[in-house]
């Protein structure tokens, strides 16, 4: 009955012992993804923010274009 008892609870640590391996490999497999995943979004913020950027000095130029023709009407 022991020798039952003692095979029982090695079948159940080596399956827990395998199933957490298996875990961490995957968690380590996707952490790669993850961190391909961030650095595409990260390039993508920064074209964003390049292209927001732009507009924003489109936007001040075209101001002082209309500032500068005001004060030539005037």
């Amino acid at each position: 009955m022991q020798d039952v008892m003692i095979m029982i609870i090695a079948i159940v640590a080596i399956g827990t012992v395998s199933q957490m391996y298996r875990a961490r490999l995957v968690a380590r497999g996707l952490g790669v993804a993850d961190r391909e995943e961030v650095r595409r979004l990260a390039a993508q913020l920064e074209a964003v923010e390049q292209r927001l950027r732009n507009v924003e000095s489109l936007v001040v130029e075209r101001e002082r274009h209309a500032e500068f023709d005001r004060a030539l009407d005037d």
